[in-house]
């Protein structure tokens, strides 16, 4: 199997800049193993295309915002707040990956290998309003960055990303004229109608120019007192979404409608079966590096 590593337009990460080279390195690892098997077990299924373009910004589209638009145009999302993110994802054909990574100091990464659909390993610990925009951020990646022929290593990727993600998560013509006034209580009502987190919704509202310096100061300050830059209230929480839900079904497939054993499945993955148990498995989020 091809391996791999980290080319412009192989492999996006959401992550920290201070996620060290070799816990990079043992992430990179884990996920050519969990690839390598995702590529045998899709030989058995007849896998639907992938619903997903790929544009290059500046020539194809004009902007993130605009790019938002026309996937969520493309894949039918209907106005307002998206229910489930993994949902809208599964249904064009992207396949996400719980996945337990060894630090907090990385969320996800994405790949699009060509004789598979697009692959999203995300955080299995991260907080749902958060995996919500992770999986989005790195859909950004993917139809953003991809293909672009005039990406460099200097391109500010993460940016466009997250962008990307805001205005498909946080639509402009209909989170607009809510982010006017903005309260603290009134963070904690959009929260629960738009199923992101009150950071982002307040990142939006500057993005969107719908609020002051001095405001914007005033409530991050807030929220700093509250401890909610760091944990928001759990009683917030978002639960919608189902994160792996076509893996699983890839991997329960084998297992009950093929009734492959743990055995032939280790060997068609070129693993030990406890091996498979624990890094395969779509019952466990993965391996957890030490």
């Amino acid at each position: 199997d091809p391996v791999l590593g980290m080319g412009v337009g192989e492999l996006f990460h959401r992550r920290r800049k201070s996620l060290s080279a070799k816990e990079l390195s043992h992430i990179h690892a884990w996920m050519n193993i969990r690839t390598f098997a995702v590529r045998r077990l899709i030989r058995s299924v007849d896998w639907p295309a992938v619903d997903l373009p790929t544009w290059t910004l500046g020539i194809d589209v004009e902007s993130e915002e605009q790019a938002a638009e026309m996937v969520r145009a493309k894949w039918y999302v209907p106005n307002g707040p998206i229910r489930s993110v993994t949902a809208v994802a599964d249904q064009a054909g992207i396949m996400s990956l719980p996945t337990a990574f060894p630090s907090a100091e990385i969320d996800a990464i994405a790949i699009w290998p060509s004789d598979l659909p697009p692959l999203a390993f995300v955080s299995a610990d991260a907080l749902q309003d958060r995996l919500r925009f992770t999986l989005m951020h790195e859909v950004g990646h993917l139809v953003l960055h991809q293909r672009s022929a005039l990406l460099t290593v200097n391109a500010d990727i993460e940016n466009e990303a997250n962008r990307f993600a805001a205005a498909f998560l946080m639509p402009r013509s209909e989170i607009r004229p809510q982010l006017r006034n903005l309260t603290i209580d009134r963070l904690t009502h959009l929260k629960r109608e738009w199923k992101v987190s009150m950071s982002s919704l307040l990142m939006r509202a500057k993005q969107l120019a719908m609020i002051s310096p001095s405001d914007e100061k005033a409530l991050w300050a807030a929220m700093s007192r509250n401890g909610w830059r760091k944990r928001e209230p759990p009683q917030l929480d978002v639960f919608s979404e189902n994160l792996g839900e076509l893996y699983s079904q890839l991997y329960r497939l084998h297992q009950v409608d093929l009734k492959f054993s743990d055995q032939t499945l280790a060997e068609m993955t070129n693993l030990y079966p406890s091996d498979l148990r624990q890094w395969i498995a779509p019952t466990l989020s993965g391996p957890r590096l030490v």
